[in-house]
């Protein structure tokens, strides 16, 4: 078994490519892939501070109900 680290780019059009010299050649191998990104990860935005704005007219049971019914 061996253990490399390379750095690579993901394409445009979002394929990775590896291009790694190995010997012995012709055989199957099991690769194992690790993709650890460099950017930050996105926090999921906060909407406490919308609690109570909405105002909503009617019954909003019976709507919701009646949405779910149409499935």
């Amino acid at each position: 078994m061996q253990t490399m680290q390379v750095r690579t780019k993901v394409d445009t059009d979002g394929h990775l490519r590896l291009d790694i010299p190995f010997e012995p050649r012709d055989m199957e191998v099991n690769v194992l892939l690790v993709i650890e990104s460099d950017q930050p990860k996105q926090e999921r935005y906060d909407f406490s501070h919308l609690m109570g704005k909405l105002k909503w007219k009617g019954d909003a049971v019976r709507v919701q109900r009646e949405l779910r019914n149409e499935w």
